[in-house]
């Protein structure tokens, strides 16, 4: 995650306005709805507790 976190810092000098977009992955199904698939979650936090970024989350379902 750091190498994400030092590119956002990076970009965000000088006074930009930085906003990054996270899918949080998920399936419709029935049998896979307990089975969440939460991969934006943990980027999500790193990011906002180093940088000084938006971070939007952003559902996106997986249709299998």
């Amino acid at each position: 995650m750091q190498p994400v976190v030092d590119y956002v810092q990076r970009a965000a000098e000088g006074g930009r306005q930085i906003a990054v977009l996270i899918p949080e992955w998920s399936r419709s199904t029935v049998v896979t709805r307990s089975c969440r698939i939460s991969g934006g979650l943990p980027p999500a936090a790193a990011l906002r507790a180093r940088t000084d970024v938006v971070v939007c989350v952003v559902p996106y379902r997986l249709s299998l």
